[in-house]
Parts: structure tokens; C-alpha cells; sequence
């Protein structure tokens, strides 16, 4: 337990004099006022030329403090001096009586032996270290005066054995209690303040406040404490202790109006200004009208109407301070504000109004000046306008940008005038000034059009789906907005992108040989377009095929079949083995040029991993548009992707030996045409040169023709239904799977007849989907073919040991062909898109089923999605 304050002080302080010390201690803290705290950055005024006010407190009477500290440090001599210069210096004033008191008997004589034996006393009752004891001890001196407990406080120490609140408390509520004289309660009361936090100090206030009964004393009691805790409100409102503020708040607000505190309720009016406006209002407007002149309280309420968008009355109190430097600059913000305002609802000569008057008050003319030139341009006066915007305009970017618009007007009426080269310069200054607007770029749209109107081909650029292309001459729409589709759908269509996706394909046929099963999974690529129209792809693909087992009834169908030279007995069956792939591996680059000449070309190779090393594959050709459709031609090395042995080759199951991977080398022209605003034709011929690794060469020629016409339905690009044909023809049947064929349909007159059906949705949306749909009747012819076209020997053998004499039997079939495709594309978000389809198609001797799907990320934000976002790879890759 700490020791008790009070005992050092009886048992040390006996004499009057002491009390009478006391007494002078105890009256220096009554005279000291605590100043407010400093009004936080949080209160400050938002208007951006107006400083927060800071209190200022004018000096009516000498502090008096300064005469109690040199009574306390005993410089006698020098406090006599100041009294007297004080009381020349000021007439009206006297010296605290208290004070004269004190000052004679500071010298009187003490008991040294009292002291010390008292002394003695109350440290036997410091080590006890029980505050109730030392209460007792205490209270049974009966010759002690409570008066003298100040100075035996601080001569003993006990503040520093006592350092529990609680403990205080108990000490002077226990001593404050037994004291009979008024007085000396009071000057207990008055240095209780330097030890009790204000919490603690209110409790105080209210155990002994029914000890008093003088309306004096009272008086007394309640200034002390309202002292007390306007300093420790000021103090929680600066560090903004919002907990504090809410306890002492109601317990202050009937105080601070009785005593008319204006330096506290300004504080409040800044505290409150940010969260609650009316508040804020509320406190200003006490404080002003308590002091009426008090200018940091009518900047204050000035803020508080401004900021609570009461601009009218915060405008009509500021002009009543007109002559008061410090309110001078929220003036001419108002004022500003109200010139802004007249302006901002076309009222131009109330705005000037406003705005001379706050020229008065205005340190810097800028403000002012800029307003004013918008003013001129309003009014008519742009030559005006202009010079006065040029001598700000280094400084100011809303001169600049008065200066881009009277250079654009200027720009506009040279147009008019067709002097398109002044007309030209005027833009280019505009710009300097103010940057590109919208308003700008329509006049370069137009000024290009008045001098190059041939230049503009954006719709029929977007009608040959060359978007690329169309994208650079989307200025057109900026000078006539009736020209559709929206160039806004082509914003970012050359964002580079990366992409991911999967192929499968199905073929039917026998197993081990003719059937095809192909999966490209992974495939991943990604896209680049260089000077905004060449366009650079490029994809690697991980490939496996698989035909199945081939079995031992196979053995006298595949390769060399057993047969030996010199020798006319055929070797037993191979075991059965997998024809497979796992892990081919492939890459493909791609080039197109997008416009009306549009130039392309692409090169890869065939799997890795496979019998035969791979092959090169290219294409390089050209499309030419027209008004009435387009023509292409193309030059092309492609891979025959019908079986195992003619896409990457085989190996004789007896001989080892290895042979395949046959590639279409040739030359194939395409054309469309639109014959009226229905109907079209389309045509596209081929002729390619097969060869393979010890594969015979074969020839192969081929026509198709279509007739389409255009129902032009709504939301879709074309809807076109019509009749179709074709014709091909191989000079060789090497469809078989013995040394020297090369396991690919080669039929010698190949024909169909149908109909198709051909649509495409409309372009431009967030989802795109494109169909074909086509049946008719089909006729195939095969001929003979010898066994081994490419091994005289074998075939020799073969003759002799045969039943068949090494011969393949013709064969010729009539039947019904389908052909069903379904792809598209949907932009998810403006950077991921996704895209797939399927298909099953029936032909010559076998059919499939195929599935394409992918994901693709744009590094820019796109708007739409179009037919060329449909993967080339999707489908053709599996074919």
C-alpha cells in the first residue's frame, strides 16, 4: 500500500507561516487558467485560400502567475519590484491581498524541533504502507491544521509513495472531510487538481460539494471544476478522444453557454465541422453572438454555412466583415464561388458582377482572370478572351484549354470557308493547347474527307470481314453517324492474345488401317498484329493418332504381306500389333495481310514421333475483294490425314521396311460472286500432285460449284440455301495398305449432288455462330490396282502366289452424303473468349465425327466478337 499525502504535511508544517504558505500555493493554482488546445488539421477550412483561424486571447490585466512563481522560487526582491511596475503600468489594478500576506510572514521563523520529530513520525508511517493507518495517524494529531497539508505534501514527497488515483482520492476526500474551515477546504479542493486526474477530480467535486453551503463557495467549487474539465475537454477534443468528448460533452454544453466560453465553442465549431455540419453552425453562431466581433468566430460560422451549402447566408455574414483582413480571402471565395455559379446557369453578366466584386479581396488575380476569360469567350468577345488567356496560360491548364477551343471555333469557320489549310493549322494549335477531344477529331474526320472522300472504305472493308483493316478508317462514323455497323465494335480488335484448346476427330474405317482417331490436346498459340494490319499467329500442338489393332487376319493385307523375293512361300503372320501415336509434336506459323489485296501464307510440318521423320507443310496465297465478291488463289503442300499410313507413315510388319506419309502438293483458285442482291455463285477448283515415301505418285483434280441464295434474315450476317456440286478424280487408286499405296480414298470419278444450306449470325454481337448443312447423293468409281505398285518383284510374286492374281477388284458405290458443321465464339468478358463446335460428315466409303474447342485471354479490352475469331485450326487442322 502507498503512503497517504497529507501526513508529511501535518506532522512536518506547524507554524502560521506554513499555513500561510500553503494558502499562497494553493491561490497561485486557483489563478492558473489552462489554455486550449490547438484546432486540429481535420477542422480546417476546405475552401483552398483561407487558413483556419488560430484563438488569440487579448491581454486585459497582468498574468499574475508570474508573481506566484517568484514568490515560490523566493526571489522577494525582484517580485516587490514588479508589483510596483505593475501597479504604475496598470491603474487599475492591485496585488492578490493573499499574496501580501504571505510575502510577510515568508521570513518568520520555524520550530526545527516540531519538524523533525514529526518528521520521524510520518515516515514510521510511510513504511506501514497502509493508507488507512496513515488516515488515522493523521487524524489523531488534533494540533494539526488541514490548512498546512499543501506544503507537508510537497516537502514529504508523498505524491511519489502514493500512485494509485483511488489512493488520492481517498487520502483528500478523508482529509477535505475533516477539515472546519471553508477556506482551507477550498485550497485542498484547488491543489487536489495537481493530483487527480479529471475523473477522479469529478468524484471529488461531487463527495464534498454538500459540505458547502455558501452560494460563494459553491460559486468557487464550480469554477474550479469547470476549469478542470475544460482543460481536459480541450486537450480530448485535440487529440479527438471521441469517448471522452461523448462523457464530458453533456456535462460541459450548460457551462461553456452560462460562462459564455467562446474559445471553447469555436473549438466545438471546428471539431463538429466535419461530420455534423449543424452542430458546427450551432457553436459559431454562440460564439459570435456572445462576441459579436470576434472575427475568428465569424470565419468560423462563414466555413461551417459554406461547407453545409448554405452559400447565401455564409456570403451575407462575410460581407459584414468586409474591412477584417483575415476574413478578406474566404470572401473572395465566396464570391468566386458565386461568379462559378452564375456562369455554370448561363446568368454572364450576374457571374461578372461577382466577379469584380471579389477582385477587391483577391491577393492573386489568377482566379479571377480565368473566369473572366471564359466570361469574354461567352459573350462573343474571343479576340478578348484570347489575350487574356494567353498571359496565364503557362500557369494555368484552364487557359490552355480556352485557347485549344477558340483555335478549334477558329478551325470550324476555315472549313466552312474551305481554306482547309489555315483550317488544318488552326486544329494543330487547338490540339497544342487542349489535347485531342472528340470535337477535334471530327474535324480532322472531316477535314480528311473534304480533301481524300475516296479514302473512306470502313463498311466495305467490314462487309469482306477484313476487320483489321476496317479498323484503321474508323474516323469515317465520327462525320456520319448514320454508317453502320459501329466502330466501337472494332475497338482493340488487334489486341494480341494467347490461346488454349483441344481437337478430336473420328474416322470410321477397318481397324489397324483405314479408321483414324486424331487428338490434338494440347494445342496452344497465341496471336500479334504488326502496324495495326499484318497479322502474325503461331501454334504448337501435341498430336495423337490411333487406328486400333491390327490382327492376324490383316496379315495378307498390309505391307509386303509375307511375300519374299526368290522365294514362293509366304511367311507365317506377324504378331498383332497397335497402330498408334502418342506424342507427335508440331508446330504451324501463320501470316495475313487484312484489306481489300490481302496476301497470306502459312508453314509447319507433320507429327514428330511418328515411322517417318516429318514433312514441311506450307500454303502461300492471295484474296482479291471486290465490289461484287472476291477470287483466290493459293499454292499449297497439305498432308493426307486419312489413316496412320498416309499422314505420318507405317512400317512392314515383315520386311521393316518403311513407307507413307504422302503430302497434296498443288494449286487450287476460289472465287465468289454475287450475281444480284440474292443469288450467288461459288467455285473453286484444285489440282495437286500426292507423293510419299515409297508411296506410287498419284494425281488429283477436282471442281465444286454452288448456287446460294440470300434470305437476308434478320440478326444474321447471310442465311444463304442452295444447290451444289462436285466432281473429282484421282489418276491412281492407292487406297489400300500394301508397299506402294498409300491409304487414302483415291477414287477415279468421284461426283455428288445436293443442296447446302450456309449461315453465318450477325457480327459485331458478343457471340458469333457459323453452320453449314448439306445432303445429296453421291457416286464412286474405283479401279483395279495392283497389289505393290512400286515393287515389280513383289508384284510378280504376288501374281503367281494368289488367288487373285495381286489385283484389287473394282469397286463402285451410289448412296447418300451428309455434311453437318456448327462452330462459334462468345467474348465472355472484354478479355476472355471461348470457342468450339462440332460436326458430322459422310463421304466416299467412310464418315466422321469432329469437335473442336478453346479459350483465348486479349491482352486489351474487346468489344465484340466476329466471324475471324472462329480458330482457323477448328476443323481444317483435322482434315
Amino acid at each position: 500500500m502507498t503512503q497517504p499525502y497529507f501526513i508529511p504535511f501535518i506532522l512536518k508544517s506547524l507554524s502560521i507561516g506554513s499555513l500561510v504558505i500553503a494558502l499562497a500555493v494553493v491561490w497561485h493554482i486557483i489563478q492558473k487558467v489552462p489554455e486550449l488546445a490547438t484546432i486540429s488539421e481535420e477542422h480546417q477550412s476546405t475552401i483552398k485560400t483561407i487558413e483556419s483561424p488560430v484563438p488569440s486571447r487579448s491581454i486585459q490585466r497582468p498574468d499574475e502567475r508570474i508573481l506566484w512563481q517568484l514568490f515560490n522560487a523566493g526571489k522577494l526582491t525582484s517580485l516587490q519590484e514588479l508589483i510596483t511596475q505593475w501597479q504604475k503600468q496598470f491603474s487599475n489594478w492591485h496585488p492578490p491581498v493573499k499574496l501580501l500576506s504571505l510575502m510577510h510572514v515568508k521570513n518568520q521563523p520555524r520550530s526545527a524541533s516540531n519538524s523533525t520529530q514529526e518528521y520521524h513520525a510520518l515516515n514510521q508511517s510511510l513504511r506501514s504502507n497502509n493508507i488507512d493507518q496513515i488516515i488515522s495517524l493523521i487524524l489523531s494529531q488534533p494540533n494539526q491544521h488541514c490548512s498546512q497539508l499543501l506544503q507537508l505534501w510537497d516537502n514529504n514527497s508523498i505524491f511519489h509513495h502514493l500512485k494509485s488515483q483511488p489512493d488520492k482520492l481517498k487520502l483528500l476526500t478523508t482529509t477535505i472531510k475533516q477539515c472546519k474551515s471553508s477556506q482551507d477546504r477550498l485550497n485542498l479542493i484547488q491543489s487536489a487538481q495537481s493530483y487527480l486526474d479529471t475523473p477522479h477530480f469529478n468524484h471529488l467535486i461531487q463527495d464534498i460539494r454538500p459540505l458547502f453551503h455558501n452560494l460563494d463557495d459553491l460559486y468557487r467549487i464550480e469554477i474550479m471544476q469547470y476549469r478542470n474539465n475544460r482543460y481536459f475537454f480541450s486537450q480530448s477534443i485535440t487529440e479527438n478522444d471521441t469517448s471522452n468528448i461523448k462523457l464530458l460533452l453533456p456535462l460541459l454544453t450548460p457551462l461553456i453557454k452560462k460562462h459564455k466560453d467562446v474559445a471553447v465553442a469555436n473549438q466545438l465549431g471546428w471539431y463538429f465541422l466535419k461530420n455534423n455540419r449543424t452542430a458546427s453552425i450551432n457553436w459559431f453562431r454562440n460564439a459570435l453572438n456572445w462576441q459579436p466581433q470576434h472575427i475568428e468566430s465569424a470565419i468560423g460560422l462563414v466555413q461551417a454555412l459554406h461547407d453545409n451549402q448554405q452559400n447565401t447566408q455564409a456570403l451575407n455574414l462575410a460581407l459584414q466583415y468586409t474591412k477584417q483582413p483575415k476574413m478578406q480571402p474566404l470572401l473572395a471565395s465566396l464570391l468566386l464561388a458565386q461568379a462559378q455559379k452564375s456562369y455554370d446557369q448561363h446568368d454572364y453578366q450576374k457571374s461578372l458582377n461577382s466577379l469584380q466584386q471579389a477582385r477587391l479581396y483577391l491577393s492573386d488575380p489568377r482566379p479571377a482572370n480565368e473566369l473572366n476569360a471564359w466570361l469574354l469567350w461567352q459573350i462573343g468577345d474571343s479576340q478578348k478572351a484570347l489575350q487574356m488567356a494567353a498571359q496565364d496560360q503557362p500557369q494555368s491548364e484552364g487557359m490552355q484549354k480556352l485557347i485549344g477551343i477558340i483555335y478549334l471555333k477558329k478551325a470550324w469557320q476555315l472549313l466552312d470557308q474551305e481554306n482547309y489549310t489555315q483550317a488544318q493549322t488552326s486544329l494543330d494549335r487547338a490540339i497544342l493547347y487542349s489535347g485531342a477531344t472528340p470535337e477535334s477529331d471530327k474535324l480532322s474526320a472531316w477535314l480528311d474527307y473534304k480533301q481524300i472522300p475516296q479514302k473512306y472504305s470502313y463498311p466495305e472493308l467490314f462487309a469482306y470481314k477484313e476487320f483489321l483493316a476496317a479498323n484503321q478508317y474508323t474516323p469515317t462514323p465520327l462525320i456520319a453517324p448514320d454508317i453502320t455497323p459501329n466502330v466501337q465494335l472494332l475497338k482493340n480488335i488487334d489486341s494480341a492474345f494467347i490461346e488454349a484448346g483441344t481437337l478430336y476427330r473420328s474416322k470410321s474405317g477397318d481397324t489397324g488401317t483405314s479408321r483414324l482417331e486424331i487428338k490434338e490436346i494440347p494445342l496452344v498459340g497465341g496471336r500479334y498484329v504488326f502496324a495495326k494490319s499484318h497479322e502474325f499467329s503461331l501454334h504448337a500442338f501435341r498430336s495423337e493418332l490411333y487406328s486400333g489393332r491390327v490382327s492376324e487376319q490383316d496379315c495378307r493385307s498390309i505391307g509386303s504381306i509375307g511375300l519374299t523375293p526368290n522365294s514362293n512361300q509366304l511367311k507365317p503372320c506377324f504378331s498383332p500389333f497397335t497402330n498408334s501415336l502418342s506424342n507427335g509434336l508440331y508446330t504451324q506459323l501463320n501470316y495475313h495481310l487484312s484489306g481489300r489485296f490481302s496476301p497470306y501464307f502459312s508453314i509447319g510440318s507433320t507429327p514428330t514421333d511418328g515411322i517417318l521423320n516429318p514433312t514441311i507443310t506450307w500454303s502461300i496465297g492471295l484474296r482479291k475483294h471486290s465490289e461484287r465478291g472476291f477470287w483466290e488463289i493459293e499454292g499449297f503442300s497439305e498432308p493426307i490425314r486419312q489413316s496412320i499410313l498416309s499422314y505420318t507413315g507405317m512400317k512392314d510388319p515383315y520386311s521393316h521396311e518403311q513407307w507413307g506419309r504422302v503430302s497434296s502438293t498443288g494449286l487450287k483458285a476460289t472465287a465468289l460472286v454475287e450475281l444480284n442482291q440474292h443469288w450467288n455463285i461459288y467455285s473453286q477448283s484444285k489440282a495437286a500432285f500426292l507423293s510419299g515415301t515409297k508411296v506410287a505418285d498419284n494425281m488429283d483434280i477436282s471442281q465444286s460449284i454452288s448456287f446460294g441464295y440470300n434470305f437476308h434474315l434478320k440478326h444474321f450476317d447471310y442465311f444463304t440455301l442452295g444447290p451444289s456440286g462436285s466432281i473429282q478424280h484421282y489418276n491412281k487408286n492407292l487406297s489400300h495398305f500394301t508397299l506402294g499405296h498409300g491409304g487414302y480414298f483415291s477414287p477415279q470419278l468421284f461426283y455428288n449432288i445436293g443442296a447446302s444450306l450456309n449461315f453465318l449470325t450477325e457480327e459485331g454481337k458478343s457471340f458469333i455462330i457459323k453452320g453449314l448443312a448439306s445432303a445429296g447423293v453421291q457416286s464412286f468409281t474405283e479401279s483395279q490396282s495392283p497389289y505393290f505398285p512400286t515393287n515389280s518383284s513383289l508384284q510378280n510374286l504376288a501374281e503367281k502366289n494368289l488367288q487373285n492374281n495381286g489385283i484389287y477388284s473394282k469397286n463402285s458405290e451410289l448412296g447418300a452424303t451428309f455434311d453437318l458443321e456448327l462452330k462459334g465464339a462468345w467474348l465472355l468478358s472484354s478479355n476472355i473468349q471461348i470457342a468450339g463446335g462440332g460436326g458430322f460428315r459422310k463421304t466416299g466409303n467412310y464418315s466422321d465425327y469432329f469437335f473442336a474447342a478453346n479459350i483465348r485471354y486479349y491482352f486489351n479490352n474487346r468489344s465484340a466478337t466476329f466471324s475471324t475469331d472462329i480458330p482457323d485450326f477448328s476443323f481444317k487442322q483435322l482434315f
